[in-house]
Protein backbone atom coordinates (compact mmCIF):
# COMPACT_ATOMS: atom_id res chain seq x y z
CA UNK A 1 0.00 0.00 0.00
CA UNK A 2 2.78 2.47 0.79
CA UNK A 3 4.36 2.63 -2.70
CA UNK A 4 0.94 3.31 -4.25
CA UNK A 5 0.40 6.40 -2.07
CA UNK A 6 3.90 7.63 -2.86
CA UNK A 7 3.32 7.19 -6.59
CA UNK A 8 -0.01 8.99 -6.41
CA UNK A 9 1.56 11.83 -4.43
CA UNK A 10 4.35 12.14 -7.03
CA UNK A 11 1.78 12.16 -9.85
CA UNK A 12 -0.15 14.96 -8.14
CA UNK A 13 3.05 17.02 -8.00
CA UNK A 14 3.67 16.51 -11.72
CA UNK A 15 0.11 17.49 -12.58
CA UNK A 16 0.42 20.59 -10.41
CA UNK A 17 3.67 21.58 -12.09
CA UNK A 18 2.33 20.81 -15.57
CA UNK A 19 -0.62 23.16 -15.04
CA UNK A 20 1.63 26.19 -14.36
CA UNK A 21 2.10 27.24 -18.03
CA UNK A 22 -1.65 27.12 -18.63
CA UNK A 23 -2.22 29.15 -15.49
CA UNK A 24 0.27 31.81 -16.61
CA UNK A 25 -1.18 31.96 -20.11
CA UNK A 26 -4.75 32.25 -18.90
CA UNK A 27 -4.02 35.01 -16.38
CA UNK A 28 -1.94 37.04 -18.88
CA UNK A 29 -4.61 36.63 -21.58
CA UNK A 30 -7.36 37.83 -19.24
CA UNK A 31 -5.22 40.80 -18.17
CA UNK A 32 -4.52 41.68 -21.80
CA UNK A 33 -8.20 41.37 -22.71
CA UNK A 34 -9.37 43.72 -19.96
CA UNK A 35 -6.53 46.12 -20.71
CA UNK A 36 -7.56 46.32 -24.36
CA UNK A 37 -11.16 46.97 -23.38
CA UNK A 38 -10.10 49.81 -21.11
CA UNK A 39 -7.74 51.22 -23.76
CA UNK A 40 -10.64 51.38 -26.22
CA UNK A 41 -12.97 52.88 -23.63
CA UNK A 42 -10.57 55.63 -22.50
CA UNK A 43 -8.94 56.23 -25.90
CA UNK A 44 -5.36 55.14 -25.22
CA UNK A 45 -4.46 54.20 -28.79
CA UNK A 46 -0.77 54.81 -29.41
CA UNK A 47 0.77 53.63 -26.18
CA UNK A 48 -1.77 51.09 -24.90
CA UNK A 49 -1.18 51.98 -21.26
CA UNK A 50 -4.00 49.95 -19.74
CA UNK A 51 -2.98 46.83 -21.66
CA UNK A 52 0.61 47.21 -20.52
CA UNK A 53 -0.41 47.83 -16.91
CA UNK A 54 -2.83 44.90 -16.81
CA UNK A 55 -0.37 42.51 -18.49
CA UNK A 56 2.40 43.45 -16.04
CA UNK A 57 -0.02 43.06 -13.14
CA UNK A 58 -1.12 39.67 -14.50
CA UNK A 59 2.51 38.52 -14.79
CA UNK A 60 3.21 39.62 -11.21
CA UNK A 61 0.05 37.85 -10.03
CA UNK A 62 1.08 34.69 -11.90
CA UNK A 63 4.53 34.67 -10.32
CA UNK A 64 3.03 35.19 -6.86
CA UNK A 65 0.60 32.33 -7.44
CA UNK A 66 3.37 30.04 -8.73
CA UNK A 67 5.59 30.78 -5.73
CA UNK A 68 2.73 30.02 -3.33
CA UNK A 69 1.91 26.83 -5.21
CA UNK A 70 5.53 25.65 -5.15
CA UNK A 71 5.80 26.43 -1.43
CA UNK A 72 2.67 24.36 -0.81
CA UNK A 73 4.08 21.45 -2.86
CA UNK A 74 7.39 21.55 -0.99
CA UNK A 75 5.64 21.81 2.36
CA UNK A 76 3.60 18.69 1.66
CA UNK A 77 6.74 16.71 0.78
Amino acid sequence: MMPEKSTKKQLNKYVSLASIPFQIGTVVYIGSYFGKILDLKFGFAKPPWMTLIFVLFAIALSFYSIIKQLQRINKNE
